[in-house]
């Protein structure tokens, strides 16, 4: 028994028992700092601001006879814009809920009579913390003009820059959203009646209902001046045209060795190209595409950049050689040619609207969204991007993106000029080769700063395993 092997002796921890109020309670004070204000809310500067809310409630009693309620708008400081520093208890159900955002800073409210006089009284007589800080962010509460609504823009001007239509020039307008309750139906009235008044025709084609964005076709400056005058409208511009940019060729070299798909054993996934068409006149190419669908005539078809941006899809780690880890196995693209040509020196030209664009990429979606989940969009619009509101492109894809359940990849913009790049992309590589169809050669390619990041977003979206590694290469094109 002696020498019987015994299991090792474990430790044993001390244990320390702590009873029921044994140690010192200590109360802790309730509450947190008192909100600082971002300045002095004095009795002058209260007064300030109710002079402009009483000014607001005599201009839009007429108005809200009509609609029962106004859009009216309210600018905070560059300092507190901030969503922790939002006037939630200022701008409330109980005075003048806020019903948007716009550029940072600016928040619309809906506003009544009854409301702007609650929201009169608590800036003259509440004095609770909450509401001090609150009311120190507010710049300034005043009403929606015409000049807003048109971006700040000579009517003359929006009626330039608009599209030509059968009988005017196409505009879009987007009308303010008050929310659920019963004043949204009445605003959207008071703006179709005035159209019908003016026998404007009105359009919400490509546009979902709850947008409440239409295509507006006027006739002369007097039909932008009067929607800019509609209490409802938060916006009118000129309808913005769909369009690619111009592929380029730089540093030509011959062409590499090129898969095809009949070197390939099995599935491989499919990408979505929407853009201008696919040439069928590159045997190579061509084997990779495994289905086409064209909403464009005949006489106004260039495929000159769906072919770059196809070949950049299918032949991406082929064409970028000195760029380790990109995504090699294959990849397939369906055609879908929506975009007609936009170079003079290659036949005619059409203009694409952004509401055409959004109706004949729903067709597709309505077709093929069960079975392509990847669509890549490499486009753009005529109108500059803001960078601090999101377009109405950018939502309608958005709601299509969440209605048929796909993906799409959009191109992030090309530069022409130094700088190249923006800051928020300063970590994306710098260049890459990609495909299109050349004039006098079967294919070309071409280098862009952008698109090498853009076709790793491409294909990994699609396989879902892409590690990029940032590199610089050069373009290839194929030489006699």
């Amino acid at each position: 028994m002696a020498n019987e092997a015994r299991p090792p002796q474990q430790d044993r921890l001390p244990i320390k028992l702590i009873m029921p109020k044994q140690g010192a309670e200590r109360k802790i004070p309730p509450g947190g700092t008192p909100p600082k204000p971002f300045r002095t809310v004095d009795r002058k500067y209260r007064n300030h601001l109710s002079n402009q809310v009483s000014a607001l409630r005599s201009a839009i009693v007429p108005q809200v006879r009509r609609t029962g309620s106004a859009p009216i708008r309210v600018k905070l400081l560059a300092k507190a814009a901030a969503k922790s520093h939002r006037p939630e208890h200022l701008f409330s159900s109980q005075s003048c809920p806020i019903i948007g955002s716009g550029r940072l800073g600016e928040l619309f409210v809906k506003a009544t009579p009854e409301g702007l006089d609650r929201l009169a009284e608590m800036i003259n007589r509440n004095t609770t913390d909450r509401v001090t800080k609150e009311l120190s962010c507010v710049e300034a509460i005043e009403p929606i003009t015409p000049a807003f609504r048109r971006g700040g823009v000579d009517a003359t001007d929006v009626l330039r820059r608009s599209p030509r239509g059968k009988q005017g020039f196409i505009t879009r307008v987007r009308l303010f959203n008050l929310g659920s309750d019963g004043d949204q139906p009445k605003l959207v009235e008071d703006f179709t009646s005035v159209c019908r008044q003016r026998n404007i025709p009105v359009n919400q084609d490509g546009y979902s209902p709850s947008s409440f964005t239409y295509g507006i076709e006027c006739r002369d400056v007097d039909d932008v001046e009067a929607l800019s005058r509609v209490i409802g409208v938060r916006s009118i511009v000129h309808m913005p045209l769909i369009r690619t940019v111009r592929p380029r060729m730089f540093n030509p070299k011959p062409l590499p060795t090129l898969p095809s798909r009949a070197d390939v054993a099995g599935d491989f996934p499919v990408v979505v190209v929407v853009d201008s068409g696919i040439s069928a006149g590159i045997p190579g190419l061509e084997s990779w595409v495994v289905g086409r669908e064209s909403q464009v005539a005949p006489q106004y078809q260039n495929t000159d950049h769906g072919t770059f941006v196809a070949g950049l899809i299918c032949w991406g780690p082929e064409l970028n050689p000195t760029i380790s880890g990109l995504e090699s196995s294959p990849c397939g693209v369906f055609d879908l040619q929506v975009i007609p040509n936009q170079d003079p020196e290659k036949g005619d030209t059409l203009a694409l609207l952004e509401s055409e664009f959004l109706v004949s990429l729903e067709e597709a979606l309505q077709e093929h969204a069960n079975r392509y989940k990847v669509w890549n969009l490499s486009l753009g619009t005529d109108t500059i991007c803001s960078l601090d509101e999101f377009s109405a492109l950018a939502e309608e894809l958005d709601n299509l993106q969440e209605k048929y359940q796909v993906s799409f990849v959009i191109s992030a913009g090309n530069y022409d000029t130094p700088p190249l790049r923006p800051s928020w992309i300063s970590r994306a590589p710098n260049s890459s080769s990609t495909l299109e169809e050349s004039p006098h050669l079967p294919i070309a390619f071409w280098g862009s700063q952008w698109a090498q990041c853009h076709m790793w977003i491409t294909r990994r979206t699609a396989r879902k395993s892409i590690t990029p590694q940032p590199s610089r290469v050069t373009a290839l094109d194929r030489t006699m």
